[in-house]
């Protein structure tokens, strides 16, 4: 339980990127089977909530970027009084390559929750995000 309104985490026991795949398949071919979700995304390091934490665990998912890649930050901060500029300033230059808010290959995203914040360097389609009529 986040304590956070409409937001649910869950963990794994495998690999989250590979988990979101699979569970894109089961909404593709039984999409009543998740009815209540509209949008799911992995997450790869689970940190404290403090500037340098999230520094440090940016520099880990760095180091998975291509050098000459564009990316974007997606940063969203529930329950924090961490700034809001200062926190994406720290995480874009942990990156190599070049800030592009349209036209990204990656997408960092930072989900500040409190006391801990979830980091993950995804690419814009392993966001799974439910479709509705």
């Amino acid at each position: 339980m986040t304590g956070i309104s409409s937001l649910v985490v869950a963990q794994v026991n495998c690999d989250s990127h590979g988990f979101i795949q699979q569970l894109a398949q089961v909404v593709k071919n039984m999409p009543w089977s998740v009815r209540e979700m509209l949008k799911i995304q992995p997450i790869d390091l689970v940190v404290e909530s403090s500037l340098e934490a999230i520094r440090t665990g940016t520099q880990q998912l760095a180091q998975r970027m291509p050098k000459d890649a564009k990316f974007r930050v997606n940063l969203h901060r529930r329950d924090t009084k961490l700034d809001r500029n200062t926190l994406l300033h720290e995480v874009a230059i942990q990156f190599p390559g070049e800030v592009d808010l349209e036209d990204f290959e990656w997408i960092c995203s930072v989900e500040i929750l409190g006391p801990i914040t979830g980091l993950a360097l995804i690419k814009e389609e392993e966001i799974l995000t439910m479709r509705r009529p």
